[in-house]
């Protein structure tokens, strides 16, 4: 589970929820600080980020360059960023996460899926894609 700050009402909520999870399951979850300079997203077989607030979310186009299924938060920067092979949840909602890991976990074909078509998408994420795009907007403007 990534995201900064790991502390407050919204994030005890969720450890709480974590907390009455069964113990096989429980063990699985690690949440996971930000680390400055250091891209930990390669770890885990899942990511999972519940954000209640971002901008673009670096840590999910990380994930999604090492091949990761992920599961987010329903915001549209995200939707933006993670496409068609990430899951969105209600950030607000343990259950509604609950059911995207219970899904992304249990099912290996939607795991794959999500690894894949994530991957696909994060080699579009680009300096020279960023270029091209930046240029045919200035283009547009002439």
């Amino acid at each position: 589970l990534f995201g900064w700050p790991l502390e407050g009402s919204y994030y005890d909520d969720v450890k709480g929820y974590v907390d009455t999870l069964p113990e096989h399951i429980k063990d699985r979850i690690v949440f996971h600080d930000v680390v400055p300079g250091h891209i930990a997203t390669a770890v885990g077989d899942i990511f999972l980020g519940p954000s209640t607030w971002e901008t673009w979310f670096l840590s999910l186009s990380e994930a999604m360059a090492a091949k990761k299924p992920t599961i987010v938060s329903d915001k549209s920067i995200l939707r933006e960023v993670g496409g068609q092979g990430t899951l969105y949840v209600n950030e607000k909602d343990p259950e509604s996460i609950a059911k995207a890991m219970d899904a992304m976990l249990h099912d290996p074909e939607l795991q794959e899926y999500s690894a894949v078509a994530n991957h696909i998408r994060a080699r579009t994420y680009t300096w020279e894609h960023s270029a091209a795009k930046l240029e045919q907007v200035f283009q547009s403007l002439v």
